[in-house]
């Protein structure tokens, strides 16, 4: 399986948030973000938007559920 690299944009207060929470643990930021959910559909990563997770690659969407 081949390595790609996909960009996208995040808040500038999360990536802080995301890079403090690294930095308190003692972890690579790249350790946070393998934990980020993913989409069941392809894989890829999933954000929260409007109540819904959302594939920023295929565009699936889900609820959230508590």
């Amino acid at each position: 399986m081949s390595r790609r690299r996909v960009d996208f944009k995040i808040r500038e207060e999360d990536a802080v948030a995301l890079r403090e929470i690294a930095a308190s643990l003692n972890v690579k930021l790249v350790d946070i973000i393998k934990l980020w959910p993913r989409c069941p559909s392809c894989g890829f990563k999933v954000v929260e938007v409007a109540g819904k997770l959302v594939c920023i690659k295929c565009g699936a969407s889900y609820k959230i559920r508590p």
